[in-house]
């Protein structure tokens, strides 16, 4: 048995020489011993969690056809042909069938996966690219809007840095409401996240980092030309503006 099926039924403890019996339409069947236990295989899928599962011998000709591991320190393809040698020797009217890389088969099973990702990644590119000119176009109409208030503040004596610091402290309260907007949507939408994920939990702290310092260096990058033409502003023009 795998050691998901001991932390579930066992508890963690020894099994090895014990027995165990299953019931079939209600009458226990021979105990079986346990030889062994084995590591976890994932039988359902890459993306399910390891099953509890008893594996026992069958007799010759059993269903479902047994399935076999193969490892080789060469050139698995060369031993394909080797494998089928050694299995019809053993049994000439055996047929081998299904032969396939170990990689292969990795490759087809996060094929969807991957394609979900490249979809994820696409929206979110452009979810960020609009974020940007829509954060651009944003800060660009409040340094419009506020044209004369920064020129009174130029002829007061504010510097360059001063006036650049205005601008990306009110861009900075944008964004931190932003993104605690947006984290609150990812707690919220945790299991449709999650369906397009694999290997990854849609809160790991660290991916929620790096997306939060992504936005937030493409959110300073987006405030920096409108910062940089406030400062610029002529003050006196800025007075004859209506």
């Amino acid at each position: 048995m795998n050691r998901r099926f001991v932390e579930l039924y066992a508890k963690g403890q020894n099994v090895v020489g014990r027995h165990y019996r299953f019931a079939q339409n209600g009458v226990l069947q021979s105990p079986d011993e346990i030889v062994g236990v084995i590591g976890d295989a994932r039988e359902d899928g890459l993306a399910a969690s390891a099953s509890p599962y008893i594996y026992t011998c069958q007799a010759a000709g059993s269903w479902p056809d047994p399935e076999y591991v193969v490892r080789t320190k060469g050139d698995p393809r060369a031993l394909m042909q080797q494998v089928r040698q050694l299995v019809h020797g053993v049994e000439p009217k055996r047929a081998v069938f299904g032969v396939k890389l170990l990689d292969t088969i990795v490759d087809e099973a996060l094929e969807q996966p991957r394609l979900n990702t490249r979809f994820v990644v696409m929206f979110a590119s452009a979810a960020m690219l609009l974020a940007s000119v829509g954060l651009y176009s944003l800060i660009s109409l409040i340094v419009t809007a506020r044209t004369r208030e920064i020129g009174v503040r130029i002829a007061l004596g504010a510097n360059r840095m001063q006036v650049m610091g205005l601008i990306f402290s009110g861009a900075s309260q944008l964004l931190i409401a932003g993104i605690v907007a947006g984290l609150a949507l990812t707690f919220g939408a945790e299991r449709l996240i999650k369906s397009v994920l694999f290997g990854i939990s849609p809160l790991d702290a660290w991916t929620l980092a790096a997306a939060v310092a992504v936005l937030a260096a493409v959110s300073m990058l987006a405030t920096f030309i409108p910062a940089r033409r406030a400062a610029a502003i002529d003050p006196l023009e800025a007075m004859r503006i209506e």
